[in-house]
């Protein structure tokens, strides 16, 4: 399978004051703009602040990664119903493709598992900075990065089972 969403590394760092924010990162980011249209409708409905802006650039990042997830998991679905269906010469593919899904689960829980920390750093460390509002959507944050870590950690174990079995059917093909 072609892998259709990537995940990269990209380091934003941000500076929330009582009446503003900054953000720096090298290169303009679509979260950017994403929070900025977010923003647009809201502005005359509510006050915007610059610790729900915080919220909201986080929690476009931490949406950024569900197609990642879906394309990984459809993978692992695949690969669990496939491998031990498939007969001696379709079984050539069966390996490379376990270990990109193995590859892409390990990559998005490396580029997840920080981003619980700073979350869980905000929530438990700095309430009295953040509104109640801001801190109620980072602790909803904080569960949706913890839904996704758990899934990670299944497909993994499906990954795992289904090589297992790989070999297994590899064994008894070959005796």
């Amino acid at each position: 399978m072609v892998p259709t969403h990537e995940a990269v590394n990209v380091n934003i760092y941000m500076i929330i004051m009582a009446h503003c924010i900054l953000t720096l990162h090298a290169e303009p980011l679509p979260q950017i703009r994403h929070v900025l249209r977010r923003l647009y409708p809201l502005k005359r409905r509510v006050t915007i602040t610059p610790d729900w802006i915080m919220y909201a650039l986080l929690d476009d990042v931490v949406d950024e990664f569900g197609p990642a997830l879906a394309t990984v998991e459809m993978e692992t679905d695949s690969i669990d119903d496939l491998v031990l269906l498939l007969s001696g010469s379709d079984q050539s593919d069966m390996l490379r493709r376990i270990q990109w899904a193995r590859r892409r689960v390990t990559n998005l829980s490396r580029l997840l598992t920080p981003k619980i920390e700073v979350v869980k750093y905000l929530t438990k460390r700095c309430p009295e900075r953040l509104q109640t509002h801001t801190l109620l959507y980072l602790r909803d944050i904080q569960d949706h990065l913890l839904t996704m870590i758990q899934n990670l950690e299944h497909y993994s174990e499906t990954l795992n089972r289904s090589h297992s079995n790989y070999l297994a059917q590899i064994s008894i093909e070959l005796n």
